[in-house]
């Protein structure tokens, strides 16, 4: 019996071993995973920010002059990144990734990464069609929420210089489309995460975007940067926002 205790314990150390290995690919270990907020605790975000929104909408159509307007329209701006970066989007994170996902909140449903980006953005108060705009390629669901002034396109850059280009148009809030996938990119102080319903991680994570294995294996990526003028008028209006679709034209 005592010969086959280090030969247990070497099965045991392989083992362990072969378990850590399972849990990396190519990319290298997934990023961690964070435990969705609860159904009660989300629906009380989407209140906050929709009571929110009321507020400064009833500002919008009283303002006395175009300097007011301005005021409010860049508080909305303001509001809209902070509510979207710091609470909707963390949300969900730990949400798991399917191909074909479509929850409707966080949680335990799979979401893909069309629908991850327009539910969020519906859930912010933005009034885009959920179901026809995650359908449809990621350059025209960025330009759908994104004036052309505001995009930029990267072809063959390697992973680093494009997030230093990024970083290089300040912080906010991106939409960025890659060859088969789309998500937000997160700038802060300079720092650029990924955030995205991932089916490397299999679930919604924001992770580094220069260690990010979907940034890395495209080849072509699109940036636009959100919250412009136009766009915070309409969340402010309550307007809809027809979908860009070169098959079928907007709406």
């Amino acid at each position: 019996m005592a010969s086959n205790v280090p030969r247990a314990a070497a099965l045991r150390r392989l083992l362990a071993l072969a378990v850590l290995l399972a849990g990396c690919d190519s990319a290298g270990p997934r990023p961690p995973h964070a435990t969705p907020v609860p159904p009660l605790e989300y629906d009380q975000l989407r209140a906050e920010l929709s009571h929110e929104r009321a507020a400064l909408a009833e500002a919008w159509r009283s303002a006395a002059d175009d300097g007011a307007r301005t005021a409010v329209r860049e508080r909305a701006a303001g509001l809209l990144l902070r509510r979207l970066r710091d609470d909707l989007l963390p949300a969900w994170n730990g949400t798991p990734w399917s191909f074909s996902g479509t929850a409707g909140a966080p949680g335990d449903r799979p979401i893909a990464c069309g629908y991850f980006v327009s539910t969020a953005l519906e859930h912010a108060g933005l009034a885009v069609e959920r179901r026809r705009l995650a359908q449809q390629a990621a350059e025209d669901i960025i330009l759908t929420l994104v004036p052309e002034s505001r995009i930029a396109r990267f072809k063959r850059v390697p992973l680093d210089g494009f997030v230093a280009a990024v970083a290089h148009r300040g912080d906010g809030l991106y939409l960025v489309g890659l060859d088969y996938h789309v998500g937000f990119l997160v700038v802060e102080r300079g720092q650029v995460y990924f955030h995205h319903a991932s089916n490397v991680a299999g679930a919604v994570v924001r992770e580094p975007a220069l260690t990010s294995a979907a940034l890395a294996r495209s080849s072509y990526r699109v940036v636009g940067k959100m919250l412009d003028p136009t766009l915070v008028e309409a969340w402010l209006e309550g307007r809809a926002i027809p979908t860009r679709d070169r098959h079928r034209g907007p709406g």
